[in-house]
């Protein structure tokens, strides 16, 4: 017990005999993961272990829970429907729906080339672009956007034949203010660190995110999509 305990970051000498009322909600979830470490399992699951906890602990104790996962070495089945917590705990995610495997592999692969639409509004902010695209001589591709060919990075292989459509996702981070193309500011949210604008392109809209404070919400260029 006392061995757990410290495992958790709950010093026994302070905390063996409290009772379930005498505990944070913090404190009692690590009590929660003391006593499935105590039958030491060779895989672990747990089903949403921070879900009821404020913002500030769930973070802290997603920290705590790596750091102790990769020093015992354990196998966890960790769910979620956070998919920030997802990326935060796992080596691995894995996106289910209805029933079915979807995708899976490491966070970044997850994130930033998602199987499909579906999975990549599942991950994280994304918009969906229809847009029509040509290949380029050199192998690369441009989009045709407000009368402008702008190249594109694709994580895809575009088909070759001319005049064609391609489904485009771009992540806030993935655009950046500023450019060729012109854009309305629909609205500004500061988040602290950073800054989520709402554009809109003729008939698109998205977000870009900008580190710190709003540079303002009038003029301006828009983005250019940066994945495929």
């Amino acid at each position: 017990v006392e061995e757990v305990l410290n495992m958790v970051g709950l010093p026994p000498e302070e905390f063996a005999g409290r009772y379930p009322h005498q505990l944070s909600g913090g404190q009692r979830q690590r009590v929660g993961l003391a006593r499935a470490l105590a039958a030491d399992p060779p895989i672990l699951l747990m089903d949403e272990p921070f879900g009821a906890l404020d913002p500030i602990t769930r973070a802290e104790l997603q920290r705590e829970f790596k750091e102790l996962q990769q020093r015992l070495s354990k196998t966890v089945v960790f769910v979620t429907h956070d998919v920030s917590e997802a990326f935060a705990v796992a080596d691995r995610v894995a996106l289910l729906r209805d029933g079915r495997l979807v995708q899976h592999g490491p966070p970044e692969l997850i994130y930033e080339r998602p199987i499909d639409v579906w999975a990549a509004r599942q991950t994280g902010p994304a918009a969906v672009l229809e847009l029509p695209y040509r290949r380029t001589a050199d192998g690369g591709s441009v989009v045709r956007i407000d009368g402008l060919d702008l190249p594109v990075r694709c994580d895809a292989t575009l088909p070759t034949s001319p005049g064609g459509m391609a489904t485009f996702v771009v992540r806030p981070e993935w655009a950046t203010l500023g450019g060729p193309l012109r854009a309305a500011v629909e609205e500004v949210r500061y988040q602290g660190s950073y800054t989520d604008h709402r554009i809109r392109m003729g008939p698109w809209a998205l977000d870009v995110r900008a580190p710190g404070p709003p540079r303002g919400a009038g003029g301006g260029g828009g983005p250019v999509p940066s994945r495929a």
